[in-house]
C-alpha cells in the first residue's frame, strides 16, 4: 500500500474486529488486516474493510489485489524519498478495548 502512495498506520497486534472498529472510528478510507501472520508469509491471509468497518466482498478484494499486481500508469508509484512512511498507532488496541468495555453492563454478574 505504501508503494502506491497510501498513508499507512500500523496498529500492531490486534484482533480482526479491532481493525474493523478502528477503520470506522478513525474515519479511514480502508482497513487492512494481515491474518495468520504467525505463519510463513506465503500462508498469510489479507482482509480489507471499507470505511464503514465492514469487510469488503471477495469480488472487491480480488479487484484491489489485481490493481496492486498490475502495471497501471494511473496509480502513483513513488520511489526513494517520495515513498510515504507508515506511522504506528499501537494505542488503537487500547481504544478498541475501552470500546468493548463500554458495551458491557458493569452490573453483570457471572
Amino acid at each position: 500500500m505504501i508503494s502506491i502512495g497510501a498513508e499507512v498506520m500500523r496498529l500492531g497486534i490486534i484482533s480482526t474486529p479491532g481493525v474493523a472498529y478502528l477503520t470506522r472510528d478513525m474515519g479511514a478510507e480502508l482497513g487492512v488486516m494481515i491474518s495468520a501472520s504467525h505463519n510463513p508469509v506465503a500462508d498469510n491471509g489479507i482482509k480489507f474493510f471499507g470505511s464503514d468497518g465492514f469487510k469488503l466482498s471477495d469480488e472487491q478484494e480480488n479487484e484491489i489485489e489485481a490493481l496492486l499486481d498490475q502495471e497501471n500508469p494511473e496509480l502513483p508509484r513513488p520511489v526513494g524519498n517520495d515513498i510515504v512512511h507508515y506511522s504506528d498507532y499501537f494505542e488503537g488496541a487500547q481504544k478498541y478495548l475501552s470500546y468493548l468495555k463500554s458495551t458491557v453492563d458493569v452490573n453483570l454478574k457471572v
